[in-house]
């Protein structure tokens, strides 16, 4: 047994230090994860809290339809800042700030940002 240690040494030393890397890795991509969703929570709680100041501004039935404009138009900047989260996730930024990524990444943004669209016209129409 101590002459399979010795000889499997370097390979055990190895393995352990990858899987010490890898897991450091994981441990700092969900971080890195954690820190961008409580970041969109601050973000959208500022745009609520703009909505609500806002609509306490158009309460009479003729003003309603400008805070349902207002509203629409931050349904549909969050389903465009959706758009390039999932694609800054998803995909790799150059230094001039040019997402690239595979054509799967792309349509499933599209999709869900079409989607997105059609739902803050369901909801604010």
């Amino acid at each position: 047994m101590k002459d399979i240690l010795e000889k499997y040494k370097i390979v055990i030393a190895i393995i352990v230090g990858c899987l010490i890397i890898g897991g450091s890795l994981v441990i700092i991509q969900v971080n890195k994860q954690n820190s961008i969703e409580y970041q969109k929570i601050l973000d959208n709680n500022v745009k609520q809290d703009l909505l609500d100041f806002e609509k306490e501004k158009y309460e009479d039935e003729k003003n309603k339809e400008s805070y349902a404009k207002l509203s629409l138009g931050f349904c549909l900047d969050d389903a465009d800042e959706d758009y390039w989260y999932y694609m800054g996730l998803n995909g790799t930024k150059d230094e001039e700030g040019v997402v690239t990524a595979q054509t799967r990444h792309w349509n499933i943004a599209e999709e869900n940002k079409q989607t997105d669209i059609e739902n803050c016209h369901k909801q604010y129409k």
